[in-house]
């Protein structure tokens, strides 16, 4: 069912691709072919992207699926899904085939497992480590954790405090006191990259754009909200089913039985129950210090302790209850299967589907003059790099030596790119109407009230999945606008 869940109608469902999408597929399509990432540096350790500087681990492993299936949604989003169907089996071998159940048809893990986001990638790998961990595979267990730091932001921080967490933990027992340290050194010695880095403006960047002030304890204490984990989807818009909040409803019963077994049964006490405590306290803490009211990507981590709390809580009550947990199993099928409805065809427009016909009509024009309005989507111009595979080293070759070599530190980002004949910014009435141009725009940017005043001739339109209009293609008529301008 997991992998059903996953992998129905992949690629497809979202439909259409996000910025970020774009943005880490183009730029694995741009190592791929040149060995330098979409501003021509060489094997960056951060993306980036749009000043944002993103975790790079996902672009790197993306390359392998775009060369083999080419740069299109299913291989910018296979790392996420391939992670996905990992971390079921992870949940397995942690808690049991009930554990495993519950990752795989908890709506939060199969969200994260149908599109692309670093933090599932991120999750997947310290997940890993933490499973070692079980194992006593020590060194490995401390190699995972550390390079989890490369595949999202959050684990920077998360991994630095189980490392420390395991090496007290296996420091205290003497046979394993000399691996304890020379595994600390390892996993200390893999970020070094990254502690480099911390001192550039492009490290901090994202912290420094989403700090806030105050509210932290209230922040922190919202990805503990009933409301938050069991019903309400997330505020923010591409990060969460559109009905459906991180796990069911009815789960909420098997998590407060399961926290009770887990208390009675003093799990909390054992090795990985310290680590499992540890994740679910401090992952929040980490993703609270952002402006955002709840942010259930830079809260992965807590979410899988969660499931934990929830299949212990399914252990003690499906050998007595069991029509009851398969009638329940069978409502969460019904409300996935309405979800990725709802997902394709009510948020075709917010995923961007209208920018792969944009991609088709500016592909097929290359003898006109374009202008794209990039007011409401100043990242736009990825998602045309991506759709048309335009070619990394026109993309690399706005940027000099001396630009590359301080690349850590560009947080100022332009959305407005010139592509060939398409020029990719906000329309300049005052220039444009007079002009002979294709303007393409949303309904907002050009009204029918400035089409008329401007005198533009309507050539097409593009719909989103439903065909309701999303974005309107016009063609300038200076002639006529300059016979108006003299009339009037």
């Amino acid at each position: 069912m997991g992998i059903l869940f996953r992998g129905w109608d992949f690629g497809n469902n979202p439909a259409g691709i996000t910025d970020d999408e774009a943005s880490l597929g183009y730029n694995a399509y741009s190592l791929l072919r040149t060995g330098k990432d979409e501003y021509g540096k060489s094997m960056p350790t951060l993306i980036r992207s749009f000043g944002t500087y993103a975790s790079s681990l996902y672009t790197y492993m993306t390359v392998v699926p775009v060369k083999l299936l080419g740069l299109n949604a299913v291989s910018v989003r296979a790392v996420s899904l391939i992670s996905g169907i990992i971390l079921i089996f992870l949940g397995i071998y942690l808690w049991g085939v009930i554990g495993g159940l519950v990752i795989a048809i908890s709506p939060v893990f199969v969200f994260y497992s149908r599109s692309t986001f670093e933090t599932n990638l991120a999750l997947m790998i310290l997940f890993l480590g933490l499973a070692l961990v079980k194992k006593k595979s020590v060194v490995m267990a401390f190699v995972l954790i550390s390079l989890s730091a490369y595949a999202y932001h959050v684990e920077r921080v998360l991994s630095l405090i189980l490392m420390f967490v395991l090496f007290w933990y296996f420091y205290k027992i003497p046979k394993f006191k000399k691996i304890a340290i020379v595994s600390l050194v390892l996993g200390l010695v893999i970020q070094i990259p990254l502690f480099w880095l911390s001192f550039s403006r492009g490290a901090n960047s994202r912290i420094s754009a989403l700090g806030h002030s105050g509210g932290y304890l209230y922040l922190y204490s919202t990805y503990f909200s009933p409301n938050n984990i069991f019903s309400r989807p997330d505020p923010a818009p591409n990060k969460s089913f559109p009905e459906l909040g991180i796990f069911y409803w009815w789960m909420i019963v098997p998590f407060v039985l399961g926290i009770a077994k887990i208390i009675k049964n003093k799990e909390y006490k054992s090795l990985t129950g310290i680590l499992f405590f540890t994740l679910m306290l401090t992952a929040p803490a980490v993703a609270a210090i952002t402006h955002d009211y709840f942010s259930t990507w830079r809260a992965l981590p807590m979410f899988m302790i969660f499931a934990w709390f929830i299949s212990r809580g399914l252990e003690s009550q499906l050998n007595k209850k069991n029509i009851i947990y398969i009638f329940l199993i069978l409502v969460a099928f019904l409300e996935m299967y309405s979800n990725l409805v709802l997902i394709k065809h009510e948020q075709s427009a917010s995923w961007g589907y209208q920018y792969q016909a944009l991609a088709e009509f500016v592909k097929n024009a290359p003898g006109e003059s374009i202008v794209v309005d990039n007011t409401r989507s100043g990242s736009m111009y990825v998602r045309l790099a991506f759709y048309n595979q335009y070619d990394p080293q026109k993309f690399q070759s706005r940027f000099n030596n001396l630009w590359l070599s301080n690349y850590y530190d560009h947080v100022d980002f332009n959305p407005n790119i010139k592509m060939d004949n398409i020029d990719i910014r906000p329309i300049d009435w005052k220039k444009d109407a007079y002009q002979q141009e294709i303007l393409v725009s949303d309904p907002l940017g050009i009204s029918d009230s400035q089409a008329k005043e401007h005198f533009l001739d309507k050539i097409g339109e593009i719909g989103d999945i439903n065909g309701q209009p999303v974005l309107k293609i016009y063609r300038t008529n200076p002639t006529a606008k300059i016979s108006g301008k003299i009339s009037q």
